[in-house]
């Protein structure tokens, strides 16, 4: 279980590794904790596919959700995540925001450091 346990420590999206860790527990019978992994799991899969469903589609029909998404990464300090997605809404005049630029910029502080986080800054 500690293997698993740190892969889900690296990466807390894998929802296999959730499910491979709610088997182990259901194998050393402890079927309650054993249920809560596998909800978890299951979230994860359901959150991922609607996701990738919104991202999908062309930026300027949705763009709310996708800063939603984006929001939702960050949030949960998935920054590399949520980078592809600020950029592309930073891209267009019409998706673009002040908000979305300090988002940018927070990330960018966190993942590539400070000098390009200030040239976003900057432009904001």
């Amino acid at each position: 279980m500690w293997t698993v346990t740190s892969v889900i420590r690296i990466e807390p999206r894998a929802a296999s590794a959730w499910s491979v860790l709610a088997q182990s527990y259901a194998d050393t019978g402890q079927p309650q904790k054993a249920l809560q992994l596998r909800i978890m799991a299951a979230h994860l899969r359901h959150d991922a596919l609607h996701a990738n469903a919104v991202l999908s589609q062309h930026v300027l029909d949705y763009a709310p959700l996708f800063a939603e998404i984006a929001d939702a990464y960050f949030d949960k300090e998935l920054y590399a995540d949520a980078r592809p997605i600020y950029e592309l809404l930073g891209a267009d005049a019409a998706t673009s925001s002040l908000y979305v630029l300090l988002q940018t910029a927070a990330y960018l502080r966190v993942l590539d450091g400070l000098k390009d986080a200030a040239e976003v800054y900057e432009q904001g």
